[in-house]
């Protein structure tokens, strides 16, 4: 697999529409019916430029996370977000805990930015040794952390955290919190400590939560004197008329009441999908998102083998070979409607039947 392949490339696909893809963690029930008639709305103003500086937008986000309109920047994406925020900071030598988004290496390349990983996962959870980073933080002027982690689902614990963010301020060192997925979790967000710590950046996604991955909406927060750094390297008309408009819609009662529904219904899903997924002898890790790590050792199966079997049902689900500190043994799946998740645990109940009987890949 290569190193930066993601999930959600149906497109490689013959005739992708009929595919069922379980690679890429986007929230099955949306996305919700007022953002359908702003983008319907909008599609006549496709002649006109968006706002530059998106700061109609701003108000209602900087709302929505309350926090002040000096505190957030409206992105076209959490990944446009980050490249911002490298930009900006210029860092000489990053460090990344891992497993989390493969962009971040990326990142750091692109920028000439020298970089170590810091692997977090073991079979046994999720954690990190606090007197092993903070000797490498001595070293280093960026931090990223995955919050929850990506594919892991899970968040380092309270007090480690805050050790972390700790050890950030007293070395002088930018945090960079992925908070993508914090919608699942959102009692877990950091966005409240961002004037308690002067090097700590919270980057975030609109994407995952509202279904809307082909819009491009992802946001930075961060203190007013951090932001406005971050602001000097904005470019204009960066964010697309449909997601100004929809950021514009965020705290609309629907808007939130669809956020509070998806994730209820997620959870009960996910419960579900957990307890047939261990039936068939995967083990499955702990998540609070809507996706989960699965372990197919036990199997006597690789991620690839799995995937070239799913081929004869039309389902995706996403090879996580390419994760630092993960290898062929995991896979990740994202969490649908009961129906679907039924259908893909029906599919993967037959490729177990199979076994390696699919080694080599199927044309597709």
């Amino acid at each position: 697999m290569n190193k930066y392949e993601h999930g959600g490339n149906i497109w490689v696909k013959n005739n992708p529409q009929e595919w069922l893809d379980f690679s890429a963690n986007i929230n099955p029930y949306g996305p919700p019916q007022v953002i359908k008639q702003i983008i319907q709305n909008k599609i006549n103003q496709i002649n006109a430029y968006p706002e530059p500086l998106a700061r109609l937008a701003r108000v209602e986000l900087a709302r929505y996370l309350n926090v002040d309109f000096n505190e957030v920047l409206l992105t076209s994406g959490g990944i446009s977000a980050m490249e911002l925020v490298i930009r900006t900071i210029k860092p000489q030598h990053s460090l990344i805990i891992q497993p989390g988004f493969v962009e971040y290496e990326r990142l750091s390349s692109i920028y000439s930015t020298s970089f170590e990983n810091i692997v977090a996962f073991t079979e046994k959870g999720y954690s990190v040794n606090i007197a092993n980073i903070e000797n490498k933080l001595k070293k280093a002027d960026l931090l990223f952390l995955c919050h929850p982690s990506n594919p892991v689902g899970l968040t380092l614990n309270e007090n480690t955290l805050q050790q972390l963010f700790t050890l950030c301020e007293q070395n002088n060192v930018t945090l960079v919190l992925d908070e993508a997925f914090i919608h699942y979790c959102i009692e877990k967000t950091k966005v409240s400590q961002i004037n308690s710590f002067n090097n700590l950046i919270i980057v975030g996604s609109l994407t995952k939560i509202y279904s809307i991955p082909g819009i491009r909406a992802g946001y930075i927060v961060a203190n007013k004197h951090i932001l406005k750094r971050i602001e000097q390297q904005y470019l204009p008309w960066s964010v697309n008329i449909f997601a100004q408009e929809i950021v514009k819609a965020l705290n609309l009662p629907q808007i939130k009441q669809f956020e509070q529904i998806s994730v209820k219904k997620n959870a009960k899903a996910k419960a579900l999908m957990v307890k047939e997924l261990t039936k068939l002898g995967f083990k499955v890790y702990n998540s609070l998102t809507n996706y989960l790590l699965l372990q197919t050792t036990q199997l006597g199966l690789t991620s690839s083998q799995i995937n070239h079997g799913l081929i004869n049902y039309k389902v995706m689900v996403r090879d996580c070979s390419n994760f630092v500190g993960l290898n062929n043994n995991y896979i990740r799946v994202a969490v649908k409607k009961i129906e679907q998740n039924n259908y893909l645990i029906n599919s993967l109940k037959e490729v177990i039947k199979c076994g390696t009987y699919f080694d080599t890949p199927k044309q597709s």
